[in-house]
C-alpha cells in the first residue's frame, strides 16, 4: 500500500514538471486571440469575436512555419468531421462569441475506421525551438480577409 501511494505521489509530481506550455497573444479591433502550445501533438487557438458582425476563421489558411529550417506546414482543425482528403471549411464565430479550436499538422495524424487514432509529436518542445516558430491564421469579416500570426519570440 505504501509503495502504491509513493508511486502515485511521484507520478503526480513528475507530470506537472514534464509539461511545458508556451502562449502568445494577438488582438486587433475585431478579435482577441491566444495560441497555446502546451502539447507536443497540437496547438490550441482561442479566438473571441469582439465585433458586431460574424466572422469566419479561414481554417484552410492556417500554417506553421519553422524559420530555422524553412519548413511550412499546413495546419488542420482537429475534429471528428475532418478526414484526409476532405475540404477544410471556415469556422464561423458569431458576434461576441469565443471558440477554442485545436490544430495539428495533417501529416502527423493517423486515422482508424474514419476517426482520429493518434497524433504524433510535431510542435516545438522547448524555449529554443519555439523562438523559430511562426503560426499563421486568417479570418474574414464583411468580405475582408485579415491575416494574423503568432511569432515564436512572442511566446512566453
Amino acid at each position: 500500500m505504501k509503495k502504491g501511494l509513493l508511486l502515485l505521489g511521484l507520478v503526480l509530481i513528475t507530470i506537472p514538471c514534464a509539461a511545458k506550455s508556451f502562449k502568445a497573444l494577438y488582438s486587433d479591433e475585431i478579435i482577441s486571440a491566444e495560441l497555446a502550445v502546451d502539447d507536443n501533438d497540437w496547438v490550441v487557438l482561442t479566438i473571441k469575436n469582439n465585433s458586431a458582425s460574424p466572422i469566419q476563421l479561414l481554417a484552410d489558411k492556417s500554417y506553421y512555419s519553422n524559420v530555422a529550417d524553412a519548413m511550412n506546414t499546413l495546419l488542420v482543425p482537429i475534429s471528428d468531421q475532418y478526414n484526409p482528403g476532405l475540404k477544410v471549411v471556415p469556422i464561423p464565430i458569431p458576434s461576441g462569441r469565443t471558440i477554442v479550436q485545436k490544430f495539428a499538422a495533417p501529416a502527423y495524424i493517423s486515422y482508424k475506421k474514419g476517426k482520429i487514432d493518434d497524433i504524433d509529436n510535431w510542435t516545438p518542445r522547448n524555449k529554443k525551438k519555439i523562438t523559430t516558430a511562426l503560426f499563421d491564421f486568417e479570418y474574414e469579416i464583411d468580405g475582408k480577409v485579415v491575416h494574423f500570426s503568432f511569432e515564436g519570440n512572442k511566446f512566453s
